[in-house]
This record gives structure tokens, sequence and C-alpha cells, in this order.
């Protein structure tokens, strides 16, 4: 997704025009135990899609203070996110939390300073990354909430109607086609574990200890594991090689005709879904230049690929 990500990495970037307000300093002051003039060297990093980010220092350390963006309360579930960063919590990949606000989405975590942006044309990032991912749906976490894409892409398709109308391209036309992915990923019936969703190559960081620290797990859900190698993929840019190179990584074999098949179904509804999302949020007054148009093209080309090649009999 070059740097436009759902929410923002944690590094060095020029300050933005956002700034932390009056509440905002009470917030962490309450939340460390200091008053506001004990609270510096604040910064706002890159916004991001979803949320605006400022990186403080307290004393000696340095954190991170999320605020969530406009809209944001009717596309995410604060209160589900909170029980991610719980169950994952073992698991050590996390960023670590030093609050969390269920209600408002205000969270403040640590800044890793020195941690770089995996980098998705670089093999040796990607395997890493890839498995890191492995390791996490290995771990087989059952969490009480789903991202059920399907329930997903109709709420995303709602709120963008309400909101100024969808002004896709043969909407129509694609939109029959999803319904028939859908029907198609219905019948797979994979089993399914927690999943990050968002797993953009921004929200993986490399430590300088060797670490790689996985954030932002705010669209976090039960979901068929696959959907996250998709969703990296299509963040990359990825052209359809990359993206078989990196299940082939993450499977550490090559792929069987179904893994193949799930790949691209998952290409194919997610970039359908940001789709929708980009539609809702730029009728809220955002602008996101190509990549609502970038993430439906991933739509119609790859259900080419699953109808042309006979993948939706796998």
């Amino acid at each position: 997704m070059s740097d436009q990500t759902h929410d923002q990495a944690q590094v060095d970037a020029p300050a933005g025009p956002a700034t932390l307000g009056e509440a905002d300093y009470a917030t962490i002051a309450r939340v460390f135990g200091v008053s506001p003039s004990e609270i510096g060297d604040v910064e706002a990093l890159t916004e991001g899609m979803t949320n605006t980010n400022f990186v403080f220092r307290v004393g000696d350390a340095a954190y991170v203070y999320r605020r969530p963006g406009a809209g944001t309360d009717a596309l995410i579930d604060r209160h589900q996110e909170q029980r991610n960063y719980e169950l994952v919590d073992s698991l050590q990949w996390a960023d670590e939390l030093r609050y969390f606000d269920g209600d408002s989405g205000v969270k403040i975590s640590t800044y890793y300073a020195g941690a770089r942006v995996s980098d998705p044309a670089s093999e040796t990032d990607l395997r890493q990354v890839m498995a890191v991912l492995s390791t996490i749906h290995q771990a087989r976490i059952e969490p009480p909430h789903r991202f059920d894409i399907e329930e997903r892409i109709g709420y995303y398709e709602s709120l963008a109607t309400e909101a100024g109308g969808i002004n896709l391209p043969d909407y129509q036309q694609v939109r029959a086609e999803v319904d028939e992915l859908l029907d198609f990923r219905r019948a797979l019936a994979i089993p399914e574990f927690l999943s990050h969703i968002d797993y953009v190559f921004a929200n993986l960081l490399h430590l300088p200890d060797g670490r790689i620290k996985v954030i932002d797990w705010e669209y976090a859900g039960a979901a068929d594991p696959l959907i996250d190698i998709a969703m990296y993929a299509i963040y990359a840019y990825y052209a359809r090689p990359q993206m078989d190179h990196a299940l082939e990584l993450y499977l550490g074999r090559e792929p069987t005709r179904q893994e193949t098949a799930r790949l691209y179904l998952y290409v194919a509804l997610a970039g359908f879904l940001w789709s929708l999302w980009t539609e809702y949020k730029e009728d809220l007054g955002d602008d996101f230049g190509t990549y609502g148009a970038d993430m439906y093209r991933y739509m119609t080309e790859y259900y080419q690929v699953l109808r042309s090649e006979g993948y939706l009999t796998a």
C-alpha cells in the first residue's frame, strides 16, 4: 500500500498539521501520573488512513499516542481490538500497550526507537514476516469474534451508500461476481483462527535487536488465515508471481491448488472490501488518490483469474 495504510507505523516522519489537544494531554498525564508540563518532545507522525499518531516522551521513555480518525467509530469495534491485544499478549509479537480505552479507541503504546518498516521488495524481509505470520496462525487462537468478510462487505456497502453513494465502474456486474465468490468461499468451510487482517508491511516493524513487532490489531478476528497473505499482497501492490511466492514462503512448501484458489479469492474480496471502505471515507471528505481504484482492480482482475483458470471449481 506504499505509505498508505489503515493505520500508521511508528516511524519518524515530518510533523503534520495535527496536534495533541488539551484532553489528550490530560489522558497522558493521568495514565503516567505526571503533570501535563512533564510531557515532552511531542511530534505528529505521518497521518494514517484510519488514525492519527503522535510520539511523546515522559521521563526517559517514548510512547505513541493514537487518536482515532473521523468515521472510525462506525468501522471498528474498539472493545474487540482491546480483546485482540489481550489474546496475542503471550505471543510477544504485538506492540506493548500502556493504555487502551475501548470506548474512544485512544491507545498509548511503546515507541520503538530505531525501528524500520518492513520492505515488501526485500526477499529477506518477506521471508521474515511470512515466518512471523505462520507462527501467529499456528497458535490457533480462537477469539470470540470473527472478521467476516461477507458481513463487512455488506456493512461497508451500506455505509458508503448512505454517506454519498458508490461510484465504482460496472458496480452491479462486479457485485454479482462478488456474490459468486462469496458462495465459493462458504463452500470451502475452512477452519478460522485469529488473523490480523491489516497485515500491511507498514504495520510490521523491524527492531534494531532483530525482533519484529506486528502493530495495530484493530481489524483482527477469526478468519481463514490465508486472508492475511492476500492483504499483505494487495497492500504491497504485488503482482501474481510475488503473491504466489509469499504464499509459498508462508507455507514452507509448494501450495495446493485449493490454497492458491483461497489466496486469489481473498485478493479479490479484499480488493472489493477496501474499495468500498475508500468510497465511504472519501464521502466523509478524505482523499486517498488512486487507492480505491487500485483495490477495485484487484477484485476485477482476480475474479477473472479464478473464473478463467477453473479455480472456482477447485
